[in-house]
């Protein structure tokens, strides 16, 4: 069904060397290829996976627990990019919004709109517990890469030996993330990503977020933004981040952030970022500055002698 399913949908060819789903094992799917749209080179995939294979313990159910582990090897995305911007993941991204029903336009006369009532305020709602909390969700990513190309210009920007994790106990609210890949570029000038995230959604437990980047593009990937969370929601997304940061300590007293960012040329646009259109020729934030929290999670003043902001 996948193998018939999705050249349909992305209007491009999809090869698919194995998949199964077991009953009480692992469902996996091995060699998972999707071509370039009309247009674009097709002397690679637009994506390429060696295999994924998840794994779901059903042991604990009854007490509650369920134990997903996903594993994912060799995840390669090309990024093509033509002469007028255009790239390859937006002629995806075309191609799979237009499979979407379109809205039938109804011929009837509009009804009268009802008569405005008094509002009472609302009462807030409860949303309940995360859904995940009493869940052990483990995602791992290895040997993967981003690469971003230019039609007639060849390599922009290389992402190698991308490594990411993901991990959640069970019973917890606390997220680990671990992020790295090496940077590559034309001229053989070399850079890094790394992340390291340990952040509660409950805001129980202290966090502890680091972040370390030389020259990284953000416009290289705003195509893959853009097809995960549509064109509207970040019509622009452009810089070159160099940053060496911190944010650490315990949302129920103090949490301190330090380092230094930099942003060459940055511009942000779109609904992501609250419908503003952001630019200018460099951003430079020097975030030394301290929060602190009262019991009821109030914050109670800001330590800010250290911050040095630069737009």
């Amino acid at each position: 069904r996948i193998a018939s399913a999705a050249p349909d949908a992305l209007g491009v060819p999809v090869t698919i060397e194995d998949h199964g789903v077991g009953w009480f094992s692992a469902a996996h799917l091995d060699g998972f290829v999707v071509e370039q749209p009309n247009g674009f080179s097709a002397d690679r995939p637009a994506i390429s996976l060696t295999s994924a294979e998840c794994d779901i313990d059903w042991s604990g159910l009854l007490g509650g627990t369920v134990k997903i582990d996903t594993r994912i090897e060799g995840f390669d995305l090309t990024i093509v990019q033509q002469e007028d911007g255009r790239t390859n993941f937006d002629a995806l991204g075309e191609n799979l919004r237009g499979k979407k029903k379109q809205p039938q336009v109804s011929q009837e006369p509009a009804p009268e709109p009802p008569k405005q009532q008094e509002q009472k305020p609302s009462e807030p709602q409860d949303v309940g517990e995360d859904p995940l909390r009493p869940h052990r969700p483990d995602l791992v990513v290895r040997r993967s890469s981003i690469e971003g190309r230019h039609a007639t210009k060849g390599l922009l920007e290389r992402l190698t030996n991308l490594e990411l994790e993901v991990h959640k106990a069970a019973g917890a609210t606390e997220v680990e993330v671990r992020l790295s890949a090496d940077v590559e570029r034309p001229k053989g000038q070399t850079g890094n990503l790394r992340l390291l995230a340990k952040v509660d959604k409950g805001m129980a437990s202290p966090m502890d977020v680091r972040v370390d980047c030389d020259d990284f593009d953000l416009s290289r990937y705003r195509p893959l933004l853009a097809v995960a969370l549509g064109d509207d929601q970040v019509r622009a997304l452009e810089g070159v981040v160099t940053a060496h940061a911190t944010v650490t300590g315990d949302p129920k007293s103090q949490i301190e952030v330090r380092g230094d960012i930099e942003i060459d040329a940055p511009h942000f646009a779109g609904e992501l970022f609250k419908g503003m259109d952001i630019r200018a020729p460099r951003f430079e934030l020097h975030p030394n500055l301290a929060a602190r929290f009262g019991d009821d999670g109030r914050p109670t003043g800001l330590d800010v002698d250290g911050l040095k902001v630069d737009l």
